[in-house]
């Protein structure tokens, strides 16, 4: 069991210590403490928690509570034999709450509204940087949480108003609290930070309406219920909040609240001994000595693994060149044939054309083709007559005698000319 101090109740201060081991920080801690209290130290419950360095000393977060704020619930459990294992203030676990449902907030200001009065905490990256309370002095607004009697329906035309009026009231004293100049003081900072409210009528639509065109900031709403799985809740849960919140803080979130049951005082504040330092040295050392046997004995086998791998995979890839390399030969020579066969004009072809282009008076005595040229010998009436006719197709290019013209007997000419062979044509 968790017992809660309320907000009003618990008293939170900062200071600094001067350089100090963290041996003998307890017992200067226990010094400050007295300096820090409106009272005599037996009259407070009271905690701290370190956090952090500042310049050569330590960054202390002190908590108390007068121990007569939790006499009477103390009493109340002693008569039902039980014991709270902890006691933390409520505050804390208000903001441990709010950092479970929203990780990501880095900062908020937070308003737990209640009867006759409102809590008002800042939060910066999920700890708790202030807390105060602001009395709410409108009756109306507590007389607008009562719910109406049974069988008189409970949204009525004088109840509703009466809550408008209540919540656009509330909001302006709010507001006005907030914008004063010596708040802003307060929280180190000339911008409200995101408003969140939680607590009695923290819904209200004109509520929030109100503070959001007052203060210019975003206003939204929290209730830690929604993260307790039930099939029945109650219809008003407002009063059992912070109990549900210091469940789920927990009895031992050190890290988010702080403990002021004198009971665990020693026990979370204790030095370590140096001979227990020495053992858990000596452990941590065998532990390591161990581990890095096991690793280095570990690293030796993948080691010689990876070396065995490395051979299969030379022998492969020497398998594998080889192989590339007969395949590279065998695609030269096909590459090759293929470019001599594709380039290479057939000679049907040739004499094809030959036999269509020249005339019947003349003939052809010899043939040759090499190197995509072709050169032709033959007789003819009038030689000089068979260039136009050979340039006029289309498979032939630089059509030229390759020998002059010599005179035959029966009025022929021996010629000998070259052609060569256009490359579409091929």
């Amino acid at each position: 069991m968790t017992l809660g101090v309320p907000r009003e109740d618990f008293l939170m201060r900062r200071f600094t210590t001067p350089p100090v081991s963290a041996r003998n920080l307890p017992e200067l801690v226990g010094f400050e403490i007295e300096r820090h209290l409106p009272g005599k130290r037996e009259e407070f419950l009271c905690g701290w928690r370190v956090e952090g360095r500042a310049g050569a000393g330590h960054a202390v977060l002190l908590g108390a509570a007068r121990a007569q704020a939790i006499d009477r619930s103390l009493s109340l459990l002693r008569r039902a034999n039980l014991a709270p294992v902890s006691v933390q203030p409520e505050p804390f676990a208000l903001s441990h709450c709010l950092k479970s449902a929203s990780p990501r907030l880095r900062e908020a200001l937070v308003l737990d509204l209640g009867p006759g009065q409102c809590g008002i905490d800042l939060i910066r990256a999920g700890r708790l940087v202030l807390t105060m309370v602001a009395p709410i002095d409108d009756p109306r607004w507590r007389e607008s949480l009562v719910p109406p009697p049974p069988g008189t329906g409970a949204s009525t035309e004088p109840a509703a108003v009466l809550r408008q009026a209540a919540a656009e009231q509330l909001g302006a004293a709010l507001s006005a609290r907030l914008s004063a100049p010596l708040f802003r003081e307060s929280i180190s900072g000339d911008e409200l930070p995101a408003l969140w409210l939680t607590g009695y009528g923290a819904n209200r639509a004109p509520l929030i309406a109100k503070l959001e065109s007052a203060l210019k900031v975003p206003v939204r709403t929290f209730t830690p219920w929604p993260m307790v799985r039930w099939s029945a809740p109650a219809s008003d849960l407002d009063a059992y909040s912070h109990a549900l919140e210091l469940a789920f803080a927990g009895p031992h979130a050190g890290r988010s609240g702080i403990e002021l049951a004198a009971e665990r005082q020693d026990e979370l504040h204790r030095a370590p001994s140096r001979r227990l330092t020495a053992a858990l040295a000596i452990l941590l050392g065998l532990v390591l000595a161990a581990h890095l046997i096991g690793y280095g004995v570990r690293q030796q086998r993948e080691l010689a693994l990876v070396d065995r791998e490395i051979r299969d995979l030379k022998l492969r890839m020497t398998e594998v060149e080889a192989v590339n390399r007969d395949v590279q030969e065998r695609r030269s020579r096909f590459d090759y044939l293929k470019t001599t066969v594709l380039g290479r004009a057939r000679q049907a072809d040739i004499l094809r054309e030959l036999t269509g282009l020249l005339p019947d008076s003349a003939y052809l005595s010899e043939l040759t083709y090499r190197d995509r040229t072709v050169e032709i010998t033959g007789l003819a009436p009038s030689a000089s007559q068979l260039l136009p006719v050979l340039e006029a197709s289309p498979l032939f290019v630089g059509v030229e005698f390759s020998a002059p013209i010599v005179a035959q007997g029966a009025g022929l000419e021996r010629f000998r000319i070259r052609l060569r062979m256009e490359s579409s044509g091929g």
